[in-house]
């Protein structure tokens, strides 16, 4: 097992993440890098194992949730201010990640 972070690039819109099946997320944070700033999510990962696609989304408070909440990972207050919230959903309604413009590599 390793621990493995990963980049979280959308606020308020659901977020497809390719993690290695059974994959723990045990912390997000905002982090302030030279290379990127944002938020960005800690996982328990054995890197052997499938990869699996999975959703998240970093909730607002206040915000729409457009899916069942899977799970609640924790909860952060940003260095602007606010309250940021990471989810994992399942049956996000009009999300298809096939189409998401935002996925797609140059």
């Amino acid at each position: 097992m390793k621990i493995y972070k990963y980049e979280l690039h959308y606020y308020t819109a659901p977020e497809l993440v390719r993690l290695p099946k059974g994959a723990e997320v045990i912390q997000m944070d905002v982090q302030d890098r030279p290379d990127y700033r944002g938020a960005v999510m800690w996982a328990l990962v054995d890197p052997e194992a499938e990869i699996e696609e999975r959703v998240f989304l970093l909730a607002y408070t206040g915000a729409d949730i457009p899916g069942e909440i899977v799970k609640v990972h924790n909860t952060i207050t940003t260095p602007v201010g606010l309250v940021v919230t990471l989810l994992e959903l399942k049956g996000v309604k009009g999300f298809d990640p096939e189409k998401d413009e935002r996925l797609k590599s140059d």
